[in-house]
């Protein structure tokens, strides 16, 4: 292939309006945009004519130079000569390499038929296997950042390799380069420097000069192997080979030429991306061991930027501001150093006044930053109510977390226990009894007391009996998963929040999945900690929704990184904390100001996890610190008899739950909605 033609075709509304050829020399660079919608391929010499016959038939009128820069026909071509460089509107083609000698000794540096007949003869057994692409019908090799699946561990997050991207890494490089990666790198590196050359004489800039994008791209590795900055600011790359492959043509008649395609995903926004193809080729010799002549090919080296690259720029730029945000706040409420600290004396000195004033046993305070007073409030409630009835029982500890998806309010909560352990002597489940006892006294499980929950509650008002079954059972299955050590956070949280029927339970959105799996540490139920660290910020909750229309944060993995970014920016590793001051940021930027507010009983301790030991820190009103050890905490409260109605944790999976626990029926959670009253009507409680 002597001679080959880079030819574009523009379609407007699906019309072939124009067509582009650019006529191949020996050594050749080109910058060119649109490539996602205008068709390219390209011709060898013996196409061409063909081609321009089939253009002029169809009614296509040829622009000369002289005319290239007025008003063009309807319908017409242009041909971009190789004797000449071109800088029109939709091309920039850089012929005259032998002017400049600097551009000449990179072109000797980059010395793409080393590299080519590095693959096309020497490992051509190797790579023909890997890299011919079928439905352009030449030979590629990618490499970069710039699709969409995740595959390769060792990219920074959000940068996306597919599968076959990473072969390269495993293949052999040339001139004793690790890999094949590391020489097409370096190759590219050298490319990126020939552009820059060619786009300060004509653009007046340097391709991808931001440090963004300088600090996102790179490998992690990058700078130990000394691999030049230069390589990752064309963001991805492709290595090219147009030409005769003597495997496929024993006779050497057909050569393998580069089929019509558009290019897919580019980014067409000019700021945060860039719509560009830049690509070097040149004319190479082929020295392949059944000719007797050197066979000549086309190779290229070609960087694009896809929209992928573009987006994460875009999102770590929303990460960023948004981040400052919060770090501003945290640094308003006295410091990075000194803001996680609760000061509970002052906060118990509040309580009591305002208990005094409106005689309640309980206040109701602006929220902290982070959830430990919150928390303290249910397992106040199992120290001083639960485990003198029932002991550290884990199946009474399981249906006292299931009782949370029920009761989004700590007040209604804590009554509905009261009322629960009331009732106990009646053989009924603790969480039977819970329901019961609610609905009867107040007409709705879910009753808050005046007071606001910290989540909603959709039931519908009506719950199923081996719904609670199969939730009782899937959660103490959860607990035991949780502390196995290697057990994965995002599965655990992922896993509660589904169907009962697919694992997991019933009510438990993700979170109050966070809710259930910290208090569940807190007792020591589960002793794997790690995952109350793991958390992310879970979907569809007001703070996520936030993210999403005021700061377009709108995945869970952009939650994820942002919250990744603010342990970055402020050194704090408590990711709960974090978690809790992005909520309270978004709510007063979207509620006037409004802060979350949590419950405090009256002379109620503070708990929260022990930072160096096993067990917990335990705060009094006075501020006195004691140490509860989860050791102590089983020992001392020991297991009290639990014989109720259904021994769900008894249950076995392969036998049907009409079986096991005699037929289904509807729990009644509320007395207040028209649907449960009308149901009431026609059914009758079979419980």
């Amino acid at each position: 292939m002597v001679n080959s033609y880079l030819t574009i075709e523009k379609h407007i509304n699906d019309e072939h309006v124009a067509s582009l050829v650019v006529e191949q020399s020996e050594i050749q660079a080109y910058i060119v945009g649109d490539l996602h919608c205008s068709p390219h391929g390209h011709l060898n010499t013996y196409e061409l004519p063909d081609y321009i016959d089939q253009l002029v038939t169809a009614g296509f009128e040829e622009v000369g130079l002289e005319d290239i820069n007025k008003e063009r026909p309807h319908k017409y071509y242009i041909l971009l000569s190789k004797d000449k460089d071109w800088n029109i509107r939709e091309i920039l083609v850089f012929n005259n390499f032998h002017r400049y000698p600097r551009l000449m000794e990179l072109v000797e540096q980059l010395d793409l038929g080393s590299l080519a007949n590095f693959l096309l003869v020497e490992k051509w057994e190797e790579t023909k296997h890997n890299w011919i692409d079928p439905k352009r019908n030449n030979f590629q090799v990618n490499f970069g950042r710039n699709h969409v699946d995740q595959t390769d561990s060792t990219t920074i997050p959000g940068m996306n390799i597919p599968q076959h991207h990473k072969k390269p890494v495993k293949f052999p490089g040339l001139d004793n380069d690790d890999n094949l990666e590391e020489t097409l790198f370096k190759k590219q590196s050298i490319n990126t420097q020939i552009m820059d050359i060619i786009t300060m004489m004509f653009m007046g800039r340097k391709i991808f000069v931001e440090e963004e994008r300088l600090d996102l791209l790179t490998k992690p590795d990058m700078l130990r192997r000394g691999l030049d900055e230069d390589a990752v600011r064309s963001d991805a790359g492709v290595f090219f080979y147009n030409g005769l492959f003597y495997n496929r043509s024993p006779q050497g008649c057909v050569s393998a030429n580069l089929h019509w395609h558009t290019d897919g995903a580019n980014d067409y926004r000019t700021e945060g991306g860039s719509n560009l193809n830049y690509c070097f080729n040149q004319i190479i010799k082929m020295d392949f061991d059944n000719r007797s002549n050197e066979v000549l090919g086309r190779a290229a080296l070609t960087m694009y930027q896809k929209q992928c690259v573009g987006d994460l720029i875009a999102r770590r730029e929303a990460t960023m501001r948004f981040a400052e945000i919060v770090k501003r706040y945290i640094e308003d409420r006295n410091g990075l150093n000194t803001s996680q600290e609760i000061d509970w004396v002052g906060k118990m000195e509040l309580v009591h006044h305002q208990c005094d004033e409106d005689g309640n046993d309980f206040a109701t305070l602006p929220a902290d930053a982070n959830k430990d007073c919150y928390n303290s409030w249910f397992i106040d409630i199992l120290f001083e109510k639960v485990f003198p009835v029932y002991g550290w029982n884990i199946y009474v500890l399981v249906e006292f977390l299931f009782c949370l998806t029920l009761t989004p309010s700590p007040i209604g909560f804590k009554h509905g226990v009261e009322y629960a352990l009331n009732a106990s002597y009646n053989n009924k489940n603790f969480v039977y009894n819970f329901i019961k006892e609610m609905v009867f006294h107040h007409k709705a499980v879910a009753y808050h007391f005046d007071t606001k929950g910290r989540y909603q509650v959709s039931s519908q008002g009506l719950l199923s009996h081996h719904a609670i079954q199969l939730s009782l059972v899937n959660l103490l299955s959860l607990i035991q998963y949780a502390n196995n050590t290697a057990s994965d956070s995002n599965k655990l949280y992922k896993t509660m929040a589904k169907k009962p029927d697919k694992g997991g339970v019933q009510g438990s959105g993700e979170l109050v999945s966070l809710t259930i799996v910290k208090i569940a540490t807190l007792v020591g139920a589960i002793r794997n900690q790690n995952h109350v660290n793991n958390i992310s910020i879970p979907s569809n909750t007001q703070t996520a929704k936030r993210l999403k229309n005021n700061y377009g944060i709108a995945t869970k993995a952009h939650r994820r990184e942002l919250l990744n970014k603010l342990e970055e920016v402020t050194g704090i590793e408590n990711r709960p904390f974090l978690e809790n001051c992005i909520c309270e940021v978004l709510r007063m930027n979207s509620d006037n100001g409004s802060e979350g507010a949590e419950n405090i009983r009256r002379n109620q301790p503070l708990y929260q996890l022990h930072p160096t030991r096993n067990g917990l820190k335990k705060t009094s009103q006075r501020g006195q610190e004691s140490y509860v050890s989860f050791e102590d905490m089983y020992r001392r409260n020991g297991r009290k008899a639990y014989n109720p109605r259904y021994k769900w944790w008894e249950i076995r999976p392969d036998v049907p739950l009409m079986n096991q626990i005699g037929g289904d029926y509807d729990e009644v959670l509320t007395l207040n909605s028209k649907l449960v009253q009308d149901y009431m009507m026609t059914h009758n409680d079979t419980s």
